[in-house]
């Protein structure tokens, strides 16, 4: 299925298509739940009859479906999930020729085209770096113009030359460029172009943070440089080429992204095990590299000044959350020298995940990144963008930095939102339009020393360690390391944070984070607490302690000896960490055996070298004594054998424990020596009579316990056996919660020797046994249980049967006969009904429903009394937790004004309905001499044909009516075939014809409202509910001829050769449908809904699949489900369907429920033809097996390529072609047959595109 992501328009009723320059953006990221997935979309060419669809993970339509993958990138959604898509070739087809004249209206630079490199090379042209742009990461640039013969552009922040036959310059036209918005939400996204071709947006965005409050929720923004946004394309260019952005939405307050642009020098205030929870939770994987590492990122965060949370999302990003091929291979989280050539095989590879981080930290960024000196690489010490900070030079991706900083925001937001704004961020050149080289000197006047001048690079930013400027200059954290007095840059790794800092005039920086003020406390000496030696005997003992810190414990050292020899036997132990706490266990025979008195010292470093010591004794005794035994016991008695434990301690070590037993029945005949099995201290064996001859009566078993020098103690113990089995005892049987929808039985079963099952049997007495059930019991101790449920017994009343049959694990078994009443279905029940918020226009109706099996649904046919029941519309009432509401609104009813009547029916499962009459309500007409705007009543529509429909209306008001004007457009393609009628003036009725021929001739649904106008300039207005024209003569799309309906292909073929039904397919990517529109007026005979959806590579319920299937069952509307294949072998694919499978039992859809099959949807081009047969052979049986009829979906192009094979063909029911004819038949498939001819069809109630489909026989 195509994945799609709907929006609502915002448009007006007088505000027309939105057409800005040469570009079109479209996104999608509304209030919407949206999976993160790999999108798998069908890509159609539509310049020729023959169809070629593609698998497309880059989640966009291209205008050519024949493009080839060129690469993948990343996106990060707002909760910290990656997903990485396929990017397909973006080339437009204009090649560049420096013979040919220049287009001077060209003002997009196009990258992602088939004469780039994997990357581009290009010059930063105010600072003359190098640098270079993966075509796979970013496609579309600002067009600037020529210069000395190179392209000019802007992205990313950077304004760049480029060599003309690398990209592409485009004309005027429509391409699809990024751009940013905020949903209703309040959250910015950043809609990144991968390819210019696209004519959709599907979902390709990075979560930025919260949105800035000048952009508009819900509207569309350009920008470049990611801090001045724009609601025109073309003034931004106009402003760019001008090196302003005073036409900007937001000229004086730039946005700058707090996580984008925080320096690294920074601490997080998270803990180091605040950071590895976060992240063992967030990788969800046992495998993952990033598990247990957040005392790594804080250790050298503390050692070479590396914000250990920022450090933890580039990894993130990186790494795929520690399980990228790179990480788990090589242990590199940081894609350290993995080029965009070849990175698996050039990636570093490392020893541990630690040796990898310590690296990134002190050789790649403390050392190159961070430090203002090395400008070679250094281009700013925070993530920041393209034209400045780390990913100006450490990516080829240009939005890399807005991704990790991503990251940042919902690691920070997930733990408990500590981080972000806490530092105070200044920054040079914060427009973007100037560059300076800022002098970063050692005190606060002019006359210090410079420890180093800053690039020239804009939107720089620092650390601002005082709000308050000292002689007009900030106190800044430094970029580089300083040497010790702070005279100048060290060439060291290691980071002081509290001396490390330097001051910048005030004057060049603006605050664009108001945070704190910083200083940092001086390190103390670690606490080393609860030192204690425990567990002490002739083989050693055990030394365990507490150590913190306020930085970092770096590690603890036990050094230990005995007194005999002074410190002959010295040995420095390195302990072991559990959390706080640090443990040695000293083994007497590394000591030469010594007894008497040990020392051992600990001695506890941080990470900045500071030392705690403390020092314990230990008395270690001499001669050995014998094991002790102590609680000896036997439990668990029963025919089958019993169990024997025991606690054995030692001074020194237990060697072994073994426990000899026999029967009295022939002396010693049966003796077995069983060694114990030890936990700790304690001692086990299980015997089993199956070993002693199934002997009954007294046992004997003897325990003996050896130490590591022979010492030996002794215990004996007895036990008798049971002898012949008996059957389980039933008890405490009962049947309980009896309803018309089921009941409990419980009971209790005990035995002798072990109970095997209770089986409980359960039928009607209405036709013999032919819902007979055998359900197993539900064990909790020696309760068992079950819940009958009567839709698994056709809903009978009368006599329900229930047996319970016990069995124990030698086969005996007992029996116990139950049986219940259940009543008769009784009708549902109307009660407390309502009438509410009464206005001139509408009324509420609210009622309680009850019923003593489950209500479905409730109408509430409502009429005016005027002119008997000419207007009677049957509402379907919303039906939430018992209570049933309808709003009825003049709208539904000619927008008459006096007295309406309602009506309230409520049916059950069984189809028994309840009756109840709400009464007379009176919408009061306004006093036309005190209403302040015209009166509009009385409307009609009549003189319906295939050409148009006339609409009538009475507009009554105290003062002249200047005009009655209905606004009429098409719902399909919004507004853009809008027409401003003027209506006709009889007396005071006001009548237009509304012409077909005024709108492209278009079948389907219309929309009309009425605007009327007074000679004051009053004005009021009304929207009519949609008016569908039937096409009954027309030989195009769907028509209706001597009352069937047909579809006629783009040729003026019938589809099928005979009447078809008109089918819609549906996922979360629809999001909330009005249901009821869809039905009222979107002309459907059924729907396909997507069940399942595979986010992170699991399968999960598709989120809107209950709304879905409740509304399809309300408004009686047939359906059936697919779900999109990504097994890859056969046990993969059963697994699907038994995934399909508990979805539609857990929703009670019988078999005989759907009106269209369970669909097997085959769309991936990477599975190999024998493995899909395979994975569809075991779908479709596991399916077939629950009687669930099962067929294949799939696209034309596939299947008359990789999938062409006679034994899919002969499951293929549906098929995908969006070509002016379907073009392909089937002879291995007899029977219904679906043609899914468009995937941008237009329904009322579904906002954006839907899939529609032709359905009839073959």
């Amino acid at each position: 299925m195509k994945k799609k992501i709907a929006k609502v328009s915002a448009a007006s009723l007088i505000t027309l298509s939105m057409t800005v320059g040469n570009v079109a953006a479209f996104n999608n990221h509304d209030d919407l739940s949206v999976e993160d997935e790999s999108s798998n979309d069908k890509n159609i060419d539509l310049n020729s009859n023959s169809t070629t669809e593609l698998e497309n993970n880059s989640s966009i339509e291209t205008k050519n479906g024949n493009k080839e993958v060129i690469g993948q990138t990343k996106f990060v959604d707002e909760n910290g999930n990656i997903t990485t898509v396929d990017v397909y070739d973006g080339t437009t087809g204009e090649v560049y020729n420096p013979r040919l004249r220049v287009v001077s209206t060209a003002n997009m630079v196009n990258f992602n085209c088939s004469s780039a490199g994997t990357t581009t090379e290009f010059v930063d042209y105010y600072t003359g770096q190098a640098g270079y742009i993966s075509k796979a990461s970013a496609a579309d640039a600002a067009f600037l113009g020529y210069e000395n013969g190179k392209v000019k552009f802007m992205i990313s922040g950077v304004t760049g030359l480029v060599d003309p036959s690398k990209v592409e310059v485009l004309t005027q036209g429509t391409y699809y460029a990024s751009n940013y918005e905020v949903n209703s939400s309040g959250n910015l996204y950043h809609y990144i172009s991968n390819n210019v071709n696209a004519t959709g947006n599907q979902g390709n965005s990075n979560y930025v943070g919260k949105g800035p409050s000048y952009l508009t929720k819900g509207k569309e923004y350009y920008s470049y440089d990611g801090h001045y946004f724009y609601e025109n394309y073309n003034t931004m260019i106009t402003d760019y080429k001008n090196n302003v952005r005073t036409n900007s939405v937001n000229p004086s307050t730039p946005y700058y992204n707090y996580f984008q642009y925080l320096p690294m020098r920074s601490k997080t205030n998270y803990t180091a095990q605040e950071l590895t929870t976060y992240l063992n939770n967030k990788a969800n994987s046992s495998t993952s590299k990033l598990n247990n590492t957040g005392d790594m990122f804080i250790k050298y965060q503390n050692k070479y000044g590396v914000n250990a949370l920022m450090a933890a999302s580039f990894a993130a990003l990186e790494s795929g959350w520690g399980k990228s091929s790179i990480a788990q291979n090589k242990n590199n989280l940081f894609g350290m020298n993995a080029t965009d050539a070849n990175p698996s095989e050039d990636a570093k590879k490392y020893s541990s995940v630690e040796a990898c981080i310590e690296d990134f930290a002190s050789n790649w960024m403390s050392k190159k990144y961070l430090n203002g000196t090395y400008t070679s690489l250094f281009r700013g010490g925070y993530f920041g963008d393209k034209g400045s900070g780390i990913f100006g030079k450490y990516s080829s991706d240009p939005y890399e930095g807005e991704k990790c900083a991503s990251i940042a925001e919902n690691m920070d937001a997930s733990i408990s939102g500590k981080d972000k704004n806490y530092y105070t961020i200044g920054v040079k050149d914060v427009a973007g339009t100037s560059r300076t080289n800022l002098n970063v000197r050692q005190s606060s006047n002019i006359s210090s020393t410079v420890l180093y001048t800053t690039i020239k690079n804009p939107s720089y930013a620092f650390i601002v360690r005082k709000k308050t400027p000292e002689n007009e200059f900030y106190e800044i954290q430094s970029d580089s390391v300083l040497n010790s007095n702070r005279t100048a840059v060290s060439t060291s790794a290691e980071y002081n944070y509290d001396s490390d800092y330097a001051y910048v005039s005030s004057n060049h920086l603006t605050i664009v984070n108001n945070g704190n003020d910083i200083s940092y406390e001086k390190n103390e000496a670690p606490v080393i607490s609860n030192a204690k030696i425990t567990n002490v005997s002739r083989s050693g003992y055990t030394v365990t302690c507490t150590v913190t810190d306020d930085n970092a414990v770096d590690r603890v050292l036990m050094p230990t000896w005995s007194e005999n020899n002074g410190q002959d036997d010295l040995i420095w132990y390195t302990a072991n960490r559990s959390g706080n706490t640090y443990t040695i266990e000293v083994k007497t025979s590394n000591h030469k055996n010594d007894s008497g008195k040990y020392h051992t010292d600990i001695y506890a470093y941080d990470s900045e070298g500071k030392v705690s010591k403390v020092e314990l004794t230990a008395t270690v005794p001499g001669a050995n004594e014998a094991p002790v035994i102590s609680n000896a016991k036997i439990t668990n008695v029963s025919r089958s054998g019993y169990t024997v434990t025991c606690t054995v301690t030692d001074d020194n070590a237990v060697d072994r424990v073994l426990m000899p037993t026999w029967s009295e029945n022939n002396g010693q005949d049966d003796l077995i020596w069983y060694t114990a099995n030890r936990t700790g201290n304690t001692y086990t064996i299980e015997v089993k009579t199956s070993n002693h001859k199934n002997d009954s009566g007294k046992y004997h078993t003897d325990i003996y316990a050896y130490d590591s020098e022979g010492k030996v103690s002794k215990v004996e113990l007895t036990a008798t056996v049971p002898g012949a089995n008996e059957a389980p005892v039933i008890s405490n049987a009962k049947i309980t919660n009896v309803s018309r929808s089921g009941y409990t039985v419980t009971c209790t079963v005990t035995d002798d020797n072990a109970v095997d099952r209770v089986l409980m049997p359960t039928w009607s007495e209405n036709n013999g046994q032919d819902d007979l059930i055998w359900y197993t019991a539900n064990r909790t101790g020696n309760t068992y249980t079950i819940e009958v449920d009567m839709m698994n017994h056709n809903y009978d009343t009368g006599k329900i049967n229930t047996d319970i049959y016990a069995y124990d694990d030698e086969g005996e078994y007992s029996k116990l006969e139950l049986d219940t009443k259940i009543e008769e279905n009784q009708a549902p029940v109307i009660s407390d009904v309502k009438v509410i918020n009464v206005t001139s226009d509408e009324y509420t109706v609210i009622c309680k429903v009850t019923d003593d099996l489950e209500v479905v649904r409730v109408q509430m046919p409502t009429w005016t009394v005027n002119n008997g029941q000419d207007d009677i519309v049957w509402h379907e009432a919303e039906l939430k937790n018992g209570v049933a509401t309808f709003t009825v609104n003049r709208k539904d009813h000619n927008f008459e004004y006096g007295d309406y009547i309602t009506h309230i029916y409520a049916y059950d499962r069984e189809g028994l309905k309840g009756f109840s009459i709400c009464g007379t309500v009176n919408l009061k007409e306004p006093d036309i001499n005190t209403s302040t705007k015209p009166i509009i009543k009385n409307v009609k529509i009549s003189n319906i044909n295939d050409s148009g429909y006339t609409v009538t209306c009475t507009v009554l008001s105290n003062n002249k009516i200047t005009e009655v004007l209905f606004p009429t457009w098409t719902y399909k393609n919004e507004q853009d075939d809008l027409i401003w009628g003027v209506g006709q003036k009889l007396e005071n009725e006001y009548t237009f014809r509304v012409n077909r021929s005024d709108h492209n001739y278009e079948f389907g649904t219309y929309v009309t409202h009425i605007y009327a106008y007074d000679e004051k300039g009053a004005v009021n207005n009304i929207e009519l509910p949609f008016h569908n024209i039937i096409n009954t003569t027309e030989r195009i799309g769907w028509a209706y001829i001597d009352g069937q309906k047909y579809f006629f292909d783009n040729k003026g073929n019938i589809a099928g050769n005979m009447p078809s039904k008109k089918v819609i397919d549906v996922s979360s990517y629809n999001g909330n449908i009005d249901w009821n529109t869809v039905k009222q007026y979107g002309d459907i005979d059924g729907a396909i809904l997507r069940i399942a959806a595979h986010p992170n590579g699991e399968y999960i319920e598709d989120v809107q699949f209950a709304n879905n299937l409740a509304a399809c069952r309300r408004l009686k509307i047939p359906f059936g489900v697919y779900i999109y294949d990504y097994s890859n072998s056969e046990n993969d694919a059963l697994n699907e369907a038994k995934f399909v499978i508990d979805i539609l039992q857990k929703y009670n859809v019988t078999p005989d429920e759907l009106g269209y099959p369970v669909y097997f949807d085959l769309e991936r081009t990477t599975i190999t033809k024998e493995q899909n047969i395979a994975n569809m052979n075991a779908f479709i049986s596991e399916m077939n097996a629950k009687g669930y009829t099962t067929n294949v979906y799939s696209y034309r192009a596939m299947l008359n390529s990789s999938l062409n094979d006679k034994a899919i063909l002969s499951n293929v029911s549906w098929m995908a072609a969006y070509t002016d004819t379907i073009g392909w038949e089937n002879p291995y498939y007899k029977g219904k047959f679906g043609w899914q001819y468009t995937s941008s069809g237009s329904i009322p109630g579904i906002s954006g595109n839907v899939d529609i489909s032709c359905w009839y026989t073959i």
